[in-house]
């Protein structure tokens, strides 16, 4: 369904992302792990992203393990992987949720191709599209496929 309740198409106002090809094998970066990290204590959480030259992908563990794909027992991928710094709130709750705010504006890398980006994030509002930009202001274009987007709290280390 491509209306909304009022009838309006949901893509009159919407911006896709930019795509490109992927990078030829001789212009492929070398970082090769990009390890991310949450809370003190709760390792378990802890992300790591593999780079697969060959396959141009990274792929990803949880806690030191495979993140696997419940439905079909193969591990999680991504051709992009964009780290989106936003404000932590919380707990909220007794079971400790969190909340992230992800309108606005913030500090981002992306990792493509075998290469980090650092860069922006901005959001104008709950519907838009969130826009990532390197650090000269240059909109991002993709590779094709999956794009994971991990929003960590500011401040919290990434490594690569």
């Amino acid at each position: 369904n491509e209306k909304d309740s009022k009838g309006i198409s949901w893509t009159k106002a919407y911006t896709p992302w930019k795509f490109k090809e992927d990078a030829q094998d001789a212009n492929r970066g070398t970082v090769a792990k990009i390890d991310m990290f949450w809370w003190k204590g709760y390792k378990s959480y802890d992300a790591t992203w593999d780079y697969d030259k060959v396959a141009n992908e990274y792929k990803r563990s949880t806690g030191g393990i495979p993140h696997e794909d419940i439905g079909t027992n193969t591990q999680l991928s991504a051709k992009n992987v964009v780290v989106q710094f936003v404000k932590e709130t919380g707990p909220v709750d007794g079971h400790k949720h969190m909340l992230y705010e992800t309108i606005g504006t913030g500090d981002a890398l992306i990792f493509m191709d075998g290469q980090s980006v650092e860069g922006t994030w901005s959001k104008k509002t709950r519907t838009s599209r969130t826009i990532f930009k390197d650090d000269k202001g240059k909109e991002i274009i993709f590779n094709p496929g999956v794009i994971w987007i991990e929003a960590i709290p500011k401040g919290n280390a990434v490594t690569y």
